[in-house]
């Protein structure tokens, strides 16, 4: 009779157990010893078995190979399926009993290591004496077949096994059985040591895998399984694709990145690409749909007008992006507003759409209103939202910044946060709360994303600000302050930007003069700039002898008109942080009163070294608008002493007309804008503020208007009522009109001799000046004269010999300039006829010579773009049209974000103080990808140098620290250099020799002298890896099937290779959301962190041999060291609060007192209360946010006020309250980890 046992309807375990409590001797063959299969049955162990009552054979079935690797990897996975076990045994005190009885010899097991063991034999020998008697009865039972030594196996699973009771099946099954046994390998000891290990508690050692399945495991976790490589291998250069990655990452963690490399690096591929990999679906973490918002994918691009056309070529028509089997078709937008293309993609059953990318003018949308983008439904619509010149949002007080940060969410802060990418190439120009202001574009009002990491964004930025003031008082501070600006860059700007400077990627990815882009090998190489003077051309002496005398009628010139109707003075500071309005911890700006004279002449000056023309039109308005003030004012200083009070009152007031009308547009305010430099406001309407002004001038010359002994006046009519029956004021009012009329003349008379120096210089015809061209301006028709200028004849030297044939740019700080330059130049080009055929169309009768400027129309800047640069720009159409561009004269309205990379070279005709702006001129031209050797032509005004110097210098003794002027905008000294006008006449000079790198350096903001650009190492080995996996492995989605299993594992998963170090991989989380991974390998006693770098390590490692397989229980005392070291040395870095001062810091300490005091109710519990003490103890809020916290407490009445104090009313409602007004956030949730896997 045949009995089968397949865990029906008795199981094995039952049959087990019975007979093991029959039996004097057992022998158990299997295939591995599971302590869930001990746990079945040891119930059923006699009280006092015999030595080695139970026997166990261990064999692997499924292992192949030589014997040798058998015996090597099998009791490595032998010991390693143990201690997996043993790691997730919760009742450790179950080992005991196995342990002693292991121990005491009880029970015996040996491994099998020569094949494969595939039996399962389970044999019971209750009378072993009847081995030996050949007349005996059966000496006991044996079970064979399917079933594991496992809870499943034993008891759960549809198995096979048979009961064999016969004495002849018995005595063979234990002779085979014997046999086996003197084949095999004692184990006893070596798993006594493993279970002396288990019964000890500790982190879990985890589960054991090959190497290449750690690989694998570790790599598709780092990556959140962002593993397809990422197809533009063949247009992005290495350092490109890093940006791209790096960039991913940062969306993914803080929901926007700063793209900030330097001009002409690419930035535009890197954002193209981004959007390219979100619109194919391939960032489904970025996907509203993933999180409940039906919608289709949608990108917006809000762009500088000027950049619209080049977005448009370079995502849908330069082949680059959206080509083959994805494609982009234009459609009619809702509004005029934007443009928009439709993203359609070719697949097995048809075509699909995408989703839709439109573009939108920078300036249309800084004027939308709120309403007007909620009407819109621009952030509800557009889920991925790039901004290109994004330092254009820098100030927090413009409303383009205020509607950027309306982008940020679906609906409000609870729910869906959409993403950003910001370009800028400048943003370390002015100080570090720019950077500050354009992270808040994409956070939260509390850096929540930053909190969960244990970064506190505002604090940390307000130390670097006490210890930048301690620095400038003493200079011992500046280890202390680069040590904070080294923690700002790790903890900040590492988290969220991306920074390469034309250095950093030359001496990391340049090979020679060239990067590599695919297969292909790039020129990117640094233009040798050259310096151009113009000291040898011959009609420099007479000009010079100009220059000298411009400087000495200079030193008395005071444009008194510009006294007469404004403040008389402009404010300077160093930076732009005037923008925080209201929040006087982040206020860092100094500001000094400048004579608006003084600070005019400077400026004018700045003319002078761009041209003589800019400098004789800006003379000619002042001497203009200064003569018709004269006039005016003369006539009523000849009848005053005439009048009556009450005729003087009348005609003072008639000539305040006159005065209003003749001030007119502010020229003055015309020239300061453009300087960027702010006039002091004024607090009078205009008529009454002439008038004071005027007035104080009868007190005296330093007497200003709003320290006159008079009362606040309304308006000019109460002004009079005041004076008119004061006949003191009545005679200051008219000594103060003589002197005004006196220091009018004086200017008047200065800058009739300087016009008559000018006058001097031009080419005359039969004694008149020769007029080149006839220009319309607002004053009318304005004549462009020729002149003996030497500057200019040095262009057309060069233009002639040297640049013939080449295309180029010549770039200029001034409009007149560069109107003077294109109408000169053409009308020399012309005088040359065939000796100039590069600059002449002959199909179309015309020059190809273009001018831009800021006042031309979007379409008329495009047209002139492409016709300049078609190869960069899909311009051939319109070349064919109207025809090519050779040279181009431009102001700096062109010099950012447009890509020129067809032309030769640059000519920069003046030199702006801000070296960033020449780095943007070169870098229109120079740009990865250039086939051609750019060159870079300079012009250095030496001598006009002198002039601005020398007011610099005057300058100084008003203001104690000249970089309130010249570093308005960039810091042009190291932080640690003795500001001088020397030094800086000397660097100003330097410009014209120093290459690009050299120029992004000085140009940095004095914050940013601390802090050096850069790919951290982390984010090079994430590329390193994920090139090892793409590109030299050639893993593909499908390679990482056989690890998905592992994947749901909540244990370690590990594997031993040797090494001597143990290597880890740790996962933090705040809540459910994972905040951070740290791999960190554990030497010399020494826990330290590394990177992903060393996951590489692990493909082609072979497991440990034998020899040197470790031991058990000195791994797990390791790993516990490492899981302790990680707990207080690195995970600490992400926990953290601020310490908080004002409302927030009372209302924590009292939510502090009233838990000591356990003062809970049914209403609030201690978990509230931890809550709301870490939303206080978190909270970045400023000035404007504490005042509407306060508000908002008031209102629910968890705030009282109390005399001038403000109190508590209620604890729970109090808690209650700040968890309303915070919201539900991820920064309130305990910080845990886990190891994720690690290797030794």
């Amino acid at each position: 009779m045949v009995v089968i046992i397949d865990n029906t309807t008795r199981k094995v375990a039952d049959y087990i157990k019975e007979h093991l409590k029959k039996s004097k001797e057992a022998k158990f063959a299997l295939g591995y010893f599971f302590l869930s299969g001990w746990d079945l049955i040891k119930e059923s162990m006699p009280e006092n078995p015999k030595n080695e009552f139970l026997k166990i054979i261990m064999g692997d079935e499924t292992t192949e190979g030589t014997a040798k690797e058998i015996e090597k990897g099998y009791k490595l996975k032998l010991k390693t399926q143990l201690m997996e076990e043993l790691s997730e045994l919760k009742d450790k005190g179950k080992l005991n009993e196995l342990y002693n009885l292991i121990k005491d010899n009880k029970v015996n097991i040996k491994i099998y290591n020569n094949g494969k063991l595939h039996a399962k034999l389970y044999l019971f020998l209750e009378h072993p004496e009847e081995l030996c008697n050949e007349l005996g009865s059966s000496p006991g039972v044996a079970i064979v077949g399917s079933s594991n030594f496992t809870r499943a196996g034993l008891a759960e699973n549809k198995e096979l096994n048979v009961l064999f009771t016969d004495r002849e099946a018995i005595i063979e099954l234990n002779k085979w059985f014997d046999e086996l046994w003197m084949e095999s390998e004692d184990f006893k000891e070596e798993l006594l040591r493993i279970l002396k290990v288990g019964q000890k508690s500790g982190i879990n050692i985890g589960k054991f895998v090959t190497p290449e399945q750690l690989f694998k495991l570790l790599v598709w976790k780092w990556f959140d399984g962002r593993i397809e490589p990422i197809e533009k291998r063949d247009i992005l250069a290495e350092f490109q694709l890093i940006g791209v990655i790096n960039a991913i990452d940062i969306i993914n963690k803080h929901n926007g990145v700063i793209i900030a490399d330097s001009v002409g690096l690419g930035k535009s591929f890197i954002g193209a690409t981004i959007i390219e990999e979100y619109m194919l679906g391939k960032l489904p973490q970025w996907d509203p749909n993933n999180y409940g918002i039906k919608k289709e994918r949608k990108v917006l691009l809000i762009l500088p007008p000027s950049l619209i056309p080049q977005w448009e070529h370079l995502l849908f028509h330069s082949g680059y992006f959206f080509s083959g089997r994805v494609w982009s078709k234009q459609v009619p937008s809702k509004t005029e507003r934007y443009k928009t293309y439709e993203i359609y993609q070719k697949v097995a059953n048809g075509v699909v759409k995408l989703g839709e990318v439109s573009l939108m003018s920078l300036g249309i949308f800084s004027n939308l209103n709120e309403s007007e983008i909620k009407e819109m439904g621009l952030n509800y619509e557009y889920d991925l939202i790039l901004i290109d010149e994004a330092h254009k949002f820098r100030n927090r007080q413009t409303k383009r910044w205020k509607n950027a940060r309306l982008l940020r969410f679906k609906d409000d802060e609870k729910t869906f946060q959409n993403k950003f990418i910001l370009l800028t190439a400048t943003p370390l120009n002015n100080t570090i709360w720019d950077i500050y202001n354009l992270i808040k574009l994409f956070s939260d009002d509390f850096f929540s994303t930053f909190k969960e990491r244990g970064r506190n964004v505002t604090q940390l930025f307000n130390e670097f600000k006490e210890l930048k003031k301690k620095w400038k008082e003493n200079p011992k501070y500046e280890p202390e302050l680069r040590k904070k600006a080294q923690e700002i860059k790790e903890k900040v700007l590492d988290e969220v930007m991306i920074l390469r400077t034309r250095r950093y990627i030359q001496e990391t990815f340049r090979e020679g003069e060239k990067i590599k882009v695919g297969d292909k090998e790039l020129l990117f190489k640094e233009p040798e700039p050259e310096k151009v003077t113009y000291t040898d051309v011959p009609a420099y002496r007479e000009y010079e002898s100009l220059l000298k005398d411009i400087e000495k009628y200079f030193e008395a010139l005071e444009f008194a008109y510009t006294k007469i109707y404004t403040s008389g003075y402009v404010i300077i500071g160093n930076s732009s942080s005037s923008l925080f309005e209201g929040e006087p911890e982040e206020v860092e700006e100094e500001f000094v009163r400048v004579p608006i004279s003084t600070i005019l002449k400077l400026l004018i000056a700045k003319r002078l070294e761009s041209s003589i023309f800019a400098f004789e039109r800006t003379l000619t308005k002042m001497y203009e608008k200064n003569n018709q003030f004269y006039q005016s004012l003369s006539r009523l200083a000849k009848k005053m002493n005439l009048l009556t009070v009450q005729q003087f009152i009348e005609e003072l007031d008639k000539t305040g007309n006159e005065l209003l009308k003749i001030a007119g547009k502010d020229d003055v305010q015309e020239i300061l804008e453009e300087e960027g430099i702010s006039s002091e406001e004024y607090r009078y309407p205009p008529k009454l503020r002439m008038l004071l002004n005027i007035l104080s001038k009868g007190f005296g010359d330093d007497v200003e208007a709003s320290q006159l002994p008079l009362p606040k006046f309304r308006d000019e009519n109460e002004f009079y009522e005041h004076i008119k029956s004061r006949n003191g004021l009545i005679q200051k009012l008219r000594l103060g009109i003589m002197r005004t009329v006196e220091a009018l003349k004086k200017d008047k008379e200065i800058m009739e001799k300087l016009k008559e120096r000018i006058e001097a210089i031009k080419i005359k015809d039969n004694g008149r000046p020769r007029v080149i061209e006839e220009v319309a301006s607002e004053e009318g028709r304005c004549p462009i004269y020729e002149y003996r200028d030497p500057k200019l004849e040095k262009l057309k030297e060069l233009m002639y010999n040297e640049l013939k044939g080449r295309k180029y740019i010549i770039f200029t700080q001034y409009k007149d300039t560069a109107v003077y330059l294109y109408h000169t130049i053409r009308k020399w080009a012309e005088r040359q006829g065939s000796t100039l055929t590069y600059l002449f169309d002959t199909k179309r009768g015309r020059l190809k010579i273009g001018l831009v400027t800021g006042e031309l129309s979007i379409e008329e800047k495009e047209r002139i773009i492409k016709r300049f640069a078609p190869m960069a720009n899909n311009g051939s159409d319109v070349v064919e049209k109207y025809g090519e561009i050779m040279v181009l004269i431009s102001t700096d309205s062109l010099s950012e974000g447009v890509n020129l990379q067809d032309a030769d070279g640059v000519i920069n005709y003046d030199l702006p103080w801000n070296p960033m702006i020449i780095v943007q001129r070169v870098g229109r031209v120079n740009r990865i990808g250039s086939t051609k050797d750019v060159f870079v032509k300079n012009f250095v005004p030496v001598q006009e140098i002198e002039l601005s110097l020398g007011l610099l210098a005057k300058l100084q003794e008003k203001i104690k620290d000249i970089t309130l002027l010249i570093g308005k905008e960039f810091y042009i000294l190291s932080p640690d250099e003795e500001i001088s006008i020397e030094t800086f006449g000397e660097r100003l000079k330097s410009f014209a020799e120093l290459k690009l790198s050299q120029l992004e350096e000085v140009s940095m903001g004095e914050d940013f002298k601390f802090i050096r650009g850069g790919i951290p190492d982390e984010v090079l080995a994430e590329f390193e890896l994920l090139d090892f996996v793409q590109n030299k492995l050639g893993l593909k989605k499908e390679d990482f099937e056989d690890i998905q299993p592992l994947l749901k594992s909540r244990s370690p998963i590990y594997t031993l290779v040797g090494g001597g170090t143990l290597l880890a991989v740790f996962e933090i989380y705040r809540g459910k959301k994972r905040v951070g991974k740290k791999v960190v390998a554990y030497r010399d006693g020494k826990i330290e962190e590394t990177t992903c770098r060393e996951f590489m390590k692990l493909w082609n490692a072979k497991l440990v041999s034998s020899e040197k397989e470790p031991d058990f229980g000195e791994l797990a005392e390791l790993l516990n060291k490492v899981d302790t070291l990680f707990r207080h040395e690195i995970l600490p870095k992400h926990r953290g609060s601020l310490k908080q001062k004002g409302l927030l810091g009372r209302l924590y300490e009292y939510l502090k007192y009233q838990t000591k005091q356990k003062r809970f109710d049914k209403t609030i519990d201690e978990e509230e209360v931890r809550r709301a003490k870490t939303y206080l103890g978190w909270a970045e809020l400023n000035t404007k946010e504490i005042k509407e916290f306060k508000e908002f407490l008031l209102r629910k009445g968890a705030l009282k006020i109390k005399g001038n104090k403000l109190e508590p009313s209620n604890f729970p409602l109090l808690v209650r309250s700040i968890l309303e007004y915070f919201g539900s956030s991820e920064i309130d949730k305990k910080l845990t980890y886990k190891i994720i896997g690690w290797w030794y």
